[in-house]
């Protein structure tokens, strides 16, 4: 991994995309498609012409009208691709859409029952792109630029998922990040750990606890990433009423393993500790022990008894102890003590 980040930040392509990631890869492909068809076949291998290629158009990465149809790629390098995006772009093109591309390092769970849409990861598009360059005729400098971009992408292919084979099934804090981060790809790497873990938890379940709603109580489990840090979700929300919990329930932000709630108005100081010696005596926060700082019989690293945000549209308290194992499984069984206690108290 170290020579092929040496190779990365050696290639002066690689360099010219740091800035925007994502769309640097979008504007080098639409470039190629308005260049030559044959890159557009890479995509869509029945396209017989490009009567133009648009980018943004309607916020999608890339369209290409051919015949007056929309031929749609989604590019998804630095973000996690969703379903529901890719089949509004589908529906906001209606009759005209044609066939729809999502590209990304990972194949996507959601992908398997997928007809209209397929996706092509950054390696074969790397390959792909290469043999078209070798048969297509170009200037030389043109060919050596192609080259490096191909050459980058399999690369980035390459240390990315390397990284995530080392995660194995693993949080983020058992990763060592000291390698990838000298390429500012560290942050692509645990988006893609936290959406794992969606699909593990979604996988092997929660016990009983995926009975979608309790007491009009949506279960929710989410990925997330914020402030260079990856996070999960598993909550229990509601949006109806201000006056109860809307929030309560288990977030992972790297390190920290946080029993939280929420409620969407804003508190006071005073109104806060008493929400919290509230949640203390139902038993889902705990008195905190700060002289050895010890929350539930762990290591934390918290100053007060609770930690707070809170807005004029919602009042968030935490506690939380620092991960000890970081394995998917530790972490769920975890999570599944903690939420069935969330369902009791909902």
């Amino acid at each position: 991994m170290s020579t092929t980040i040496d190779k990365l930040k050696s290639n002066p392509v690689f360099n010219m995309s740091l800035h925007s990631k994502e769309l640097f890869h979008s504007n080098f492909w639409a470039w190629l498609f308005e260049h030559n068809v044959e890159y557009a076949k890479i995509f869509f291998p029945d396209l017989k012409k490009c009567d133009s290629v648009e980018r943004e158009q309607g916020h999608r990465d890339i369209t290409i009208w051919s015949e007056k149809k929309a031929y749609i790629i989604e590019n998804k390098f630095k973000s996690i691709p969703g379903l529901k995006q890719i089949k509004d772009y589908q529906s906001e093109v209606g009759d005209k859409f044609a066939k729809g591309v999502l590209t990304g390092i990972v194949y996507p769970d959601f992908m398997k029952n997928e007809s209209d849409w397929i996706f092509i990861t950054y390696r074969d598009i790397a390959v792909k792109i290469k043999d078209v360059a070798d048969k297509v005729e170009a200037e030389a400098f043109e060919k050596e630029l192609i080259s490096r971009y191909s050459e980058m992408l399999l690369d980035l292919n390459e240390v990315i998922v390397e990284t995530l084979k080392n995660s194995s099934n693993n949080w983020v804090t058992s990763i060592d990040f000291s390698e990838i981060s000298k390429i500012r790809m560290d942050d692509i790497v645990k988006k893609l750990v936290a959406s794992n873990y969606v699909s593990y938890m979604n996988k092997v379940g929660l016990d009983g606890l995926l009975d979608n709603n309790k007491n009009g109580y949506d279960l929710l489990i989410e990925s997330g990433y914020s402030h260079k840090h990856a996070i999960l979700d598993v909550r229990y929300v509601q949006k109806d009423n201000l006056d109860i919990l809307s929030v309560i329930g288990i977030q992972v932000e790297d390190n920290e393993y946080r029993w939280c709630i929420q409620i969407d108005k804003e508190l006071d100081e005073e109104q806060r500790q008493k929400l919290f010696e509230k949640y203390v005596n139902l038993g889902w926060f705990e008195a905190y022990d700060k002289a050895n700082k010890v929350i539930k019989g762990r290591i934390t690293g918290m100053i007060k008894p609770f930690g707070t945000y809170s807005t004029k549209k919602y009042t968030f308290l935490y506690q939380y102890w620092k991960l000890e194992d970081s394995s998917f499984e530790a972490i769920r069984k975890q999570i599944v003590e903690d939420m069935k206690l969330a369902a009791k108290l909902i």
